[in-house]
C-alpha cells in the first residue's frame, strides 16, 4: 500500500522527463514533511522511506507528491514488496507523474549501503537515492547525503546543487 501526500494542485502538466543532472524544485513543505514522516516511521528503531515525485519544470523537475510507500523495516535495512512497487508504478502512470528520488534513514551514518546499490527503486540516468542519518532525527535536510544514478552505479553529489526551494 502506498500514502500519497500532495503538496500542489497546479501541475504544470506531463512532458518527457528531465536530462540529468535533474535539479529538483521543492516547497519547504515538502522537505519538513518528507523529515517528519521518516523520523515518525522510523521510530528510532528502524529504517523508513518516503518517494519524491512530480513533473517536468523548466529547468529540471518540480516535486509535488511525497509518497509513503509500506516497506518491511528493521534496524538496519528494509525491502519494498514487489505488489507496493507495481502499486507505486500504477499509482504515477495513472496521475502522469514522474519518479525523482527515494529517501530513506539510516540508524546512524548517511551511506549507501552495498544493499542501497543491489536493491535501487529506480536506477534511471539522473534519479536520486538520499539518505538521512539517524533515522531522520534531525532537522530536515541535516546530515543528508545524495547519490545520482548514472546508470550502472551511483555518484554522490551535493543536495544543496540538486535540490532549490519553490519560489514563493
Amino acid at each position: 500500500m502506498i500514502h500519497v501526500e500532495p503538496f500542489t494542485t497546479r501541475l504544470p502538466g506531463p512532458g518527457p522527463g528531465p536530462a540529468p543532472p535533474v535539479t529538483l524544485t521543492l516547497s519547504i513543505g515538502v522537505l519538513e514533511f518528507t523529515q517528519h514522516q521518516l523520523r515518525a516511521l522510523s521510530a528510532g528503531t528502524r529504517e523508513a522511506m518516503v518517494v519524491w515525485a512530480g513533473q517536468p519544470h523548466p529547468g529540471g523537475a518540480l516535486v509535488t507528491h511525497v509518497i509513503t510507500p509500506d516497506v518491511h523495516a528493521h534496524y538496519d535495512q528494509l525491502t519494498m514488496p514487489s505488489a507496493t512497487r507495481a502499486e507505486l508504478a500504477m499509482y504515477l502512470r495513472r496521475e502522469d507523474l514522474l519518479l525523482f528520488a527515494d529517501l530513506h534513514t539510516h540508524p546512524t551514518a548517511a551511506f549507501l549501503s552495498r544493499a542501497d546499490r543491489a536493491r535501487p527503486l529506480s536506477t534511471r540516468r539522473g534519479y536520486y537515492a538520499v539518505v538521512v542519518p539517524d533515522f531522520g532525527g534531525g532537522p530536515a535536510g541535516t546530515g543528508w547525503r545524495c547519490y545520482e544514478a548514472t546508470g550502472p552505479d551511483w555518484k554522490e553529489v551535493i543536495c544543496d546543487d540538486r535540490f532549490r526551494p519553490e519560489p514563493c
